[in-house]
């Protein structure tokens, strides 16, 4: 069924996992199952509000942040054929990477969290600081196992070109850097930062160090000099360089610091 039947079989694999999770909620974990109750509750205006106010920062960034990729990859496809098949084998390669630093960041934001809906104010700044740390450590080790094992994930690729397996060659330090930068700021924006619903900051940080500093330096560097491909990759991920600043900075500020399950805003700063 070629490609049809891969989109049927990802929409049935979804499919079952929604079900088997559903199951697992309503069997061993009924505190988190969603009642008529909670429908009726979470309708209340000043639930809404609350709710809204908190997430439309989010799902206004995400977009922000999902177009500059869709117009990163528009750059590299100007640049030409190899570099846009290149970019289509560091993506995913990058993927895989990132797995831990998402994990890290998933529990991170559930600790976090946790210890927020409890007032333990001190206790979340402190896990913020140990989170960053981990972080670092982490993003570091997965950027060396990545050059060192590339000669054998080059080696899954069989159909490469010449042309495509020198530009990874020459692209794995960028993406050993674009890696731990980037499990860093995952950690800290995801992880720490929408914990305490700090949302609006992450939005305009989002905003400002792509689409006014990486997609104008990018689409200049790719189009307008012509710069080679590992220049114009390490241009993307500057991005990532210049966003880590402010991160660790917003972190140490406690600003961050809400209880987002009470009425008034709290903070430990």
């Amino acid at each position: 069924m070629g490609l049809i039947g891969a989109g049927i079989g990802s929409v049935i694999a979804r499919s079952i996992r929604l079900i088997v999770v559903l199951v697992i909620i309503y069997r061993y974990f009924p505190v988190l199952a969603l009642r008529w109750q909670n429908v009726v509750e979470a309708c209340e205006r000043s639930m809404v509000s609350k709710f809204v106010t908190i997430t439309y920062p989010i799902m206004v960034g995400t977009v922000i942040w999902c177009a500059g990729i869709f117009t990163f990859n528009i750059i590299l496809g100007r640049m030409g054929q190899t570099e846009l098949a290149t970019m289509a084998v560091i993506t995913p390669l990058e993927s895989v990477g990132l797995a831990l630093g998402l994990g890290l960041s998933n529990a991170t934001g559930i600790i976090i969290g946790n210890s927020l809906g409890a007032n333990q104010f001190k206790h979340s700044t402190q896990y913020a600081r140990w989170a960053l740390q981990s972080a670092f450590i982490v993003g570091a080790l997965l950027g060396g196992i990545l050059l060192v094992a590339q000669s054998a994930l080059l080696s899954l690729y069989g159909a490469l070109s010449d042309d495509v397996t020198e530009l990874m060659i020459m692209s794995f330090p960028v993406m050993a850097l674009s890696i731990m930068l980037r499990t860093i700021n995952i950690t800290l924006i995801v992880g720490v930062l929408r914990s305490g619903g700090d949302s609006k900051f992450c939005m305009n940080m989002d905003f400002v160090c792509q689409w006014m500093w990486a997609v104008p330096v990018t689409a200049m560097g790719a189009i307008v000099f012509e710069l080679p491909f590992t220049t114009v990759l390490l241009l993307m991920t500057s991005e990532e360089i210049i966003k880590v600043l402010p991160a660790v900075w917003r972190v140490y500020s406690d600003k961050w610091v809400n209880n987002l399950t009470e009425n008034t805003e709290r903070s430990a700063a």
